[in-house]
């Protein structure tokens, strides 16, 4: 085997280290992203718990108020009592739930979402109990409305964002790299059994793809944005 041809299994040899090296780096780094996400899941969600709540109560206060106040004021007193009392209870209750699912939602998004969602329907249903409103005016409260002039919930929104997109993008480097080490493990294995009895190399087409390199990003920096 000539000289040269050793020269190249020695270069595809420290290509290959190096690719190892990329994806454990990238492995880790995703590793961590992923921790920080979760906490950062956590914190929001106990977060906006009580923010919730807040603009719960605001939503029927509108609609008892302004909405159809009229409705509101044929209730007497002790109505009006109970039904305020049950609306208290909803929103004790939509917060308590939110707070039980910071430790295992898999997303902020779809755990707020169910959380809202219940809490508005029990509040739809108690207004229609006690005749305010009609079935078409529907309570709606977007999860943007409970962030808006939160700054923390809206700090820890922009970090969320922030990380998701790092980790999209590592995430798709580590699919490459994968990649790229599967197709020099099985080029090695071709010329591992490539025997001529003239002693011919081999054909070749790793040494010459551009070697892909990994982005060496901190996962848990914040965006100076945030």
């Amino acid at each position: 085997m000539s000289a040269l041809w050793l020269g190249k299994i020695w270069a595809e040899k420290n290509k290959g280290m190096q690719v190892d090296r990329d994806i454990e780096f990238l492995e880790a780094a995703i590793a961590q992203m992923v921790q920080r996400q979760e906490e950062l899941q956590h914190t929001y969600l106990r977060a906006i718990a009580p923010a919730l709540k807040r603009h719960l109560f605001q939503a029927v206060f509108q609609r008892c108020t302004q909405a159809d106040p009229a409705a509101f004021l044929a209730l007497g007193i002790s109505d009006r009592h109970a039904l305020q009392q049950e609306l208290q209870r909803i929103g004790e209750q939509a917060a308590q739930d939110m707070i039980a699912r910071a430790p295992v939602a898999d997303s902020v998004d779809g755990a707020l979402a169910e959380v809202l969602t219940q809490a508005l329907g029990r509040s739809q249903e108690l207004l229609r109990q006690y005749g305010i409103g009609t079935p078409e005016m529907e309570l709606k409260l977007a999860p943007l409305e409970i962030e808006t002039g939160d700054r923390t919930l809206m700090a820890l929104r922009g970090e969320l964002r922030v990380l998701a997109s790092r980790h999209a993008q590592h995430q798709e480097q580590l699919r490459k790299k994968q990649r790229l080490k599967m197709v020099l493990t099985a080029e090695a294995a071709w010329h591992a059994t490539w025997v001529k009895p003239d002693d011919k190399e081999p054909p070749t087409n790793a040494l010459n793809q551009p070697q892909l390199a990994a982005d060496h990003v901190d996962p848990t920096q914040k965006n100076s944005n945030s």
